[in-house]
């Protein structure tokens, strides 16, 4: 489920653009990013974070809880699933002609005492990424009635 995990991670960045960014714009940037960890505990988190003014960041925060929501309901659309494919092709092509990806990735296997199958079977990995899977891994990791959201405000802000 870790590669599953990430790969909604990624899925949920792409769709935060589009509607937190270019529907509602409210934000200039933002970040979704989900994965696993094994130290000092093991657990799965999901981390999304966007600048706004202080005005939007109710209305912000209960998009980016909507779109959860949907996926958890509905899945994930088919043309989503095929361009998180590609895209996640195209990274692991241009990878793995990177030093540093090489390096990270031994480290990660040396650490953690796991397997190289991210990199031997990447392409079955891909293939697993499915409207079904999306649903389920987003209802089995992600509660959106329980949450830290952490917001920062302006020190002058009345």
């Amino acid at each position: 489920d870790t590669y599953l995990l990430s790969s909604l991670g990624s899925l949920l960045d792409r769709k935060y653009i589009k509607t937190l960014r270019e529907e509602m714009s409210g934000v200039y940037g933002v970040q979704a990013s989900a994965g696993t960890g094994k130290i000092p505990y093991e657990r799965a988190s999901l981390k999304i974070l966007f600048p706004c003014s202080p005005d939007n960041v109710d209305s912000l925060t209960s998009a980016a809880l909507k779109e959860i929501k949907t996926i958890q309901s509905e899945g994930v659309k088919e043309e989503d699933i095929q361009s998180a494919q590609e895209i996640q092709r195209r990274n692991m092509e241009e990878n793995l002609k990177k030093n540093g990806f090489w390096i990270g990735s031994l480290q990660k296997i040396y650490r953690h005492n796991t397997s190289m199958d991210l990199l031997i079977r990447h392409d079955e990995l891909i293939r697993q990424i499915t409207p079904e899977e999306m649903k389920r891994v987003a209802n089995q990791y992600f509660d959106t009635e329980e949450y830290l959201r952490v917001v920062l405000y302006p020190e002058d802000l009345e």
